[in-house]
């Protein structure tokens, strides 16, 4: 903090700093939301502004927080008469300005999700305890589980947690 009052004379309520968590790794350039930020901060002045931006970046390194790759900007801002309809968006296959659109409903599904996490776990089981585990065996199995009770249901859990698809229970 001292430093930052010495720089600024004394003043520190002069100091103008946008700070945002930036998303970016590149080591020079900061990530896309500065250029919104930027974008509406240029609509609301009405004249020519100088800003410094903190692009806080915070990563993790054994347990160790760092935030020594943070970026320092000075920009000088002109007044823009109106928002431009375009920040962020990318040129499409016809060479036009226009959003991109990405589907995540499947992504969303439960059903996938589940079948991810169980595919997940099985790979991370055979990865540290079974190296000779074969996936494909299980997903193809066609068990018959007598009994619906307390160990029936138990069973077909561990046994949709190994991966078998086709259960048939019999109560």
């Amino acid at each position: 903090s001292s430093g930052i009052n010495a720089e600024y004379g004394g003043n520190i309520d002069s100091m103008e700093f946008l700070v945002f968590t930036d998303p970016s790794t590149d080591s020079v350039h900061p990530g896309w939301p500065l250029r919104n930020f930027i974008a509406l901060i240029s609509h609301h002045i009405k004249s020519e502004k100088t800003l410094k931006v903190v692009c806080l970046r915070e990563k993790k390194t054994s347990g160790e927080r760092s935030i020594d790759h943070s970026l320092l900007l000075t920009l000088t801002l002109q007044p823009l008469p109106e928002l431009p309809k375009v920040v962020g968006w990318e040129r499409n296959g016809k060479g036009k300005l226009a959003p991109k659109f990405v589907d995540l409903s499947a992504s969303m599904d439960p059903a996938k999700i589940s079948e991810s996490s169980v595919n997940l776990n099985l790979k991370l089981m055979r990865w540290r305890l079974l190296p000779e585990l074969d996936l494909e065996i299980l997903q193809k199995l066609k068990v018959l589980v007598l009994g619906s009770g307390t160990l029936g249901c138990n069973v077909a859990r561990c046994l949709l947690g190994w991966g078998v698809k086709k259960i048939t229970m019999l109560d």
